[in-house]
């Protein structure tokens, strides 16, 4: 029996024939397999959770104050009042503050008006800035007020109202006011017939002090004078502060 010879070409074409259908099964494996096997999954992207916006804030309506309206100017023996519609006290001006500035401005606004001090020779007496309102007067002196002794401003009244507003002494009198009705609110009464008319003269608020002074009598007095005419027995003159010393 004849064998055959197997050469070595003979193996060496078998195994690129091998090599071949290796490679070709590889390939087919390698198209059949999902996109996904080849590549890594991208992570997935994580979103910051939106952040509500704070609502703007609602400004708080700021409320207007209106500044109070004065009613009266109330003369008593100490200083000058000024009061609103229900008799609560606005401001309050001593006879004895260091000047009669702030007070007048008050007036000039209480009665829209626009007064200036005028410089008075005073005669026998010191002299002193005149603030008229027609009806209401202010006189400061350059003296450095003292109390009691020595005010720096003084006042009298001659007209129950300016523009619109009400001049009074201490206990609601007014010009015009029946002496009769001003008498039972006085503390002393008197009669001056120096001026060349009989004046009968009540005397109301009294303030006692001490002062290095002789008085007319008694213990220092400060007071708020209504003059009244007789015989019409009718107010009309409000002045303070009196003093019963001096001359």
């Amino acid at each position: 029996m004849q064998s055959e010879k197997v050469t070595f070409e003979a193996f060496s074409d078998i195994g690129v024939s091998v090599r071949i259908r290796m490679i070709l099964i590889a390939t087919a494996m390698a198209m059949t397999l999902p996109l996904g096997a080849c590549a890594a999954e991208p992570k997935p992207t994580v979103s910051a959770a939106p952040v509500a916006e704070s609502p703007s804030p609602t400004p708080t309506p700021v409320p207007t104050i209106e500044p109070p309206v004065v009613d009266s100017v109330v003369i008593s023996s100490e200083a000058i009042t000024l009061t609103d519609e229900s008799g609560d006290i606005i401001e309050v001006f001593s006879y004895y503050d260091a000047e009669a500035a702030p007070l007048v401005d008050a007036l000039n606004e209480a009665f829209d008006t626009d007064v200036e001090g005028v410089a008075t020779d005073g005669g026998n007496h010191a002299s002193y800035t005149l603030y008229d309102w027609d009806g209401l007067a202010i006189r400061e002196f350059e003296n450095e007020p003292t109390y009691p002794e020595q005010f720096r401003f003084n006042t009298y009244a001659e007209t129950a109202e300016i523009s619109g507003v009400q001049i009074t002494a201490i206990g609601g009198v007014q010009i015009g006011w029946d002496s009769a009705d001003v008498a039972p609110l006085a503390f002393e009464t008197s009669v001056d017939t120096g001026t060349g008319k009989t004046i009968r003269f009540y005397s109301l608020d009294e303030v006692l002090v001490d002062v290095p002074y002789e008085t007319y009598g008694g213990p220092g007095v400060l007071s708020t004078g209504i003059w009244t005419t007789v015989p019409q027995k009718k107010v009309y003159r409000i002045q303070a502060p009196g003093q019963n010393w001096g001359e």
